[in-house]
């Protein structure tokens, strides 16, 4: 049971945590102290909540093991602010937190990027002696980059125990640069990390070098020169034998799509043979943003081919593409797929980029019509329509 529990919490597999959850407690079969608190990690984490939270209230002793099971599983499901709450609970219940769930709330702290709540808990840290645990201080760092204070995390990183030790620490402060759109800085710290010689080279390492050069060529900087950055990464990775992985290839063809090069994005596409729907998406989205709509629509209709369904991210390329060369009867043909999907038809994303297709194709009766059936509208739904009807003359 606790090798299918570990697996339904890897894959994600939410109907198969419940069905064990339901085989054990139909079955009266006996459950251990630590089978049930895996149980409840593994439905926390499959995000099935309120199970997860009826069976840790059943549990005879609750121990710091379940209490972080439970918290890491809200975090992982967008429910930063109740993992929050869950940990004051836990302090009630006579539980201190440990390392990990420490490194849990954090990530909490991060996902609502509350800075206060963040500087309150790494004093809680210091004061039960996390302050120089390298897993504690890295997820602190990360905290801190996540909720926009640079200079907390760079206070953070400058101490000897994070810049000495660890690579996963200097991939946490490239991670907080580029999140807080400071691509420099981020290929800077990349340098120092070649001059030092911080190895082993990590896939994120690159990942994140990478979009810090993408980031800059969309910061209009000089793009012959940050072409020539993103290329000697790319030796890097191929050097380092990590070029394989999904995420760096993916950000490859990103950052050469983002400089302009379509030609080596697509061959890097065509020569990975593990695609999953980001890689479509990145070359897809490369295609759009160089004006090439016709390549991206033959993309969009062979992975329909393939039967690998396009998701939200896909079906902005592609009507992004069709809005740049005002193909509108393509765009028609995009959206009538949109709508057979029910999972995509009332998606603001989706919504917004329909309208700004129409608009930019003269089809201002089209984007209209969205925009008046929307459910929610933002300020890029109300922006698109107004700049739709003032690029055809309706003042």
């Amino acid at each position: 049971y606790l090798s299918l529990l570990k697996l339904c919490t890897y894959q994600k597999a939410q109907p198969q945590a419940k069905r064990l959850y339901t085989h054990l407690s139909r079955h009266n079969l006996h459950i251990s102290p630590f089978l049930g608190e895996n149980l409840v990690l593994s439905l926390a984490r499959c995000g099935a909540l309120p199970c997860a939270l009826r069976l840790f209230g059943q549990l005879p002793h609750r121990t710091v093991f379940s209490w972080t099971g439970l918290i890491s599983g809200f975090v992982e499901n967008g429910r930063g602010l109740d993992a929050i709450r869950l940990h004051r609970h836990m302090i009630r219940d006579g539980h201190n937190p440990d390392r990990y769930t420490f490194s849990t709330l954090f990530k909490a702290i991060g996902s609502i990027r509350d800075v206060k709540a963040g500087e309150s808990m790494h004093s809680l840290a210091n004061s039960r002696g996390f302050g120089a645990d390298l897993f504690v201080v890295t997820s602190i760092l990360s905290m801190y980059g996540k909720c926009g204070d640079i200079r907390q995390a760079e206070d953070l990183f400058s101490t000897t125990l994070c810049r000495d030790h660890d690579v996963v620490c200097w991939n946490a402060m490239l991670t907080a640069y580029v999140d807080n759109s400071q691509g420099e800085k981020a290929l800077l710290l990349y340098r120092q990390m070649q001059e030092i010689g911080m190895y082993p080279p990590t896939h994120q390492t690159i990942v994140v070098a990478l979009q810090a050069c993408g980031m800059l060529v969309s910061d209009h900087k000089e793009s012959s020169m940050i072409l020539e950055i993103g290329e000697g990464l790319h030796s890097f990775a191929r050097k380092n034998h990590i070029l394989s992985h999904v995420f760096v290839h993916t950000t490859l063809v990103s950052m050469y799509g983002r400089c302009g090069d379509t030609n080596s994005a697509q061959k890097l596409f065509s020569n990975f043979d593990e695609k999953d729907v980001v890689i479509w998406n990145a070359m897809i989205t490369t295609y759009a943003q160089n004006r090439v709509a016709k390549d991206a629509l033959l993309l969009y209709a062979q992975m329909h081919q393939e039967a690998l369904l396009p998701n939200r991210v896909t079906h902005v390329g592609v009507l992004q593409a069709c809005a740049t060369d005002a193909l509108s009867v393509q765009g028609k043909q995009v959206h009538a797929c949109i709508i057979k999907n029910v999972n995509f038809r009332s998606e603001l994303v989706v919504e917004n980029v329909l309208i700004s297709m129409y608009g930019n194709c003269g089809q201002i009766e089209y984007a209209q019509t969205i925009f008046e059936q929307m459910n929610d509208k933002d300020v890029v739904s109300w922006s698109s329509m107004i700049g739709a009807c003032s690029r055809h003359g309706h003042s």
